[in-house]
Formats: structure tokens, C-alpha cells, sequence
């Protein structure tokens, strides 16, 4: 949440009250008048940024923001530095936004908002690096899952081409056997023809 915050001084400052009732153009228009007349007026320069962030021009109020830092209230700079955090929270820029909620704490110690956001983005830092690290060994293991199955199945596609290659072309035993087979076959053959010619000419005797 953006604060706005004023030195004592600037307690019962007019543009206070507007931001207050939520009339942010009057309220930027009071500190514009200032800042022409003081444009070294650091208050100035942040009520006129939390005005601006507010009328939804982030880039003014960054800037007003960026003016309002070098003045020398330790409290008006640590809510400073607050307010910028934020803005760079919004812009998911976690190590800046952390960097300057860090600098207002050492500031002012005593500052919980900042420090509550401080943990809170550090927490929700580490959750989304847990989140990338699981994400990103489960793509590993699906990986050597796939790796696996092509690995099966290059297998069992080769042991299926050899089986058929196998049924294809029968081995050289195979070969040879078949080959016996048909030499005694047709030893035989002329055996029983040999025979059968002796016993005509026995016959015709």
C-alpha cells in the first residue's frame, strides 16, 4: 500500500488533507504550485508523487519520488524508499523492490510495513524458485522417460526385424540339413530304381 507522509511541519499541510478526501488532481495541482515556488521543497516532491501514482501516471510519480529521496528526514526518506519498493513490486522488479524496502528498514528500524513486505516478497521469491527447480526435474525425468521408451522400442523393432529375417532366410544349419535331407532322398531314389531294374532283369531271366 502507497503511504503518504509528511515532516511535523507539514502536518496540517493543505495537500495532505486532499490526498486524504482522495482528490488527487487538486492535491497534485497544490504541490505543483509549491514546487514552482520551492522547487526544492522534498515534501513537495513526494506528495506530489503520491498525487501522481494515484491519477495512475506511475512514471511522474517515480520520478517526484526519485526528487523526494535527498532530503535529509530520515523518516520522510524511509517512506521514500517505501513507496519506491513498491512501485517496483508492481513491476516485478523482486531484487530492486527488496533492495529499497532493505534501506528503508535500516532507516528506520522501527518501519513494520516495510518490513513485512520485506519477508513477504523474500518468501514469495523462494516459493517461485522451489516452483521453477520441481518443474524443471520433472522435465528431466520425463525426458529420460522418453529416452527410455525409444531406447525399448528401437529395441523391440530390432528384435523383431531380426526375428523376421530369421524366418526369411533360415540359418546355414538349416540350410545344410535341408540339403542332407534331399541327398539321402535321392540316394534312395536310385537305390530303389537299381533295385527295381535287378528285379526285372531277374524277371526277364
Amino acid at each position: 500500500m502507497l503511504v503518504l507522509f509528511f515532516s511535523v511541519s507539514l502536518a496540517q499541510d493543505r495537500g495532505q488533507k486532499l490526498y486524504q478526501e482522495q482528490k488527487y488532481d487538486e492535491a497534485r495541482a497544490h504541490y505543483d504550485l509549491i514546487l514552482s515556488k520551492r522547487e526544492n521543497d522534498r515534501a513537495a516532491h513526494f506528495g506530489r508523487g503520491a498525487s501522481a501514482y494515484f491519477q495512475n501516471e506511475k512514471e511522474t510519480a517515480l520520478q517526484s519520488f526519485k526528487q523526494a529521496l535527498s532530503t535529509k528526514d530520515s523518516m520522510l526518506q524511509s517512506k521514500t524508499l517505501y513507496n519506491i519498493g513498491n512501485m517496483l513490486y508492481e513491476q516485478q522488479k523482486m531484487d530492486e523492490s527488496l533492495a529499497f524496502y532493505k534501506k528503508a528498514m535500516i532507516l528506520e528500524p522501527s518501519d513494520h510495513d516495510a518490513k513485512i513486505n520485506y519477508e513477504l516478497i523474500k518468501r514469495q521469491m523462494r516459493k517461485q524458485e522451489e516452483q521453477e527447480q520441481n518443474q524443471e526435474k520433472n522435465q528431466d525425468s520425463n525426458k529420460n522417460d522418453q529416452n527410455d521408451d525409444n531406447q525399448n522400442k528401437k529395441q523391440g523393432d530390432q528384435k523383431s526385424e531380426d526375428q523376421q529375417k530369421s524366418e526369411n532366410h533360415p540359418s546355414e544349419e538349416e540350410n545344410k540339413d535341408q540339403d542332407d535331407t534331399q541327398q539321402s532322398r535321392s540316394a534312395k531314389g536310385e537305390q530303389d530304381q537299381k533295385k527295381e531294374s535287378e528285379k526285372r532283369s531277374i524277371q526277364n531271366q
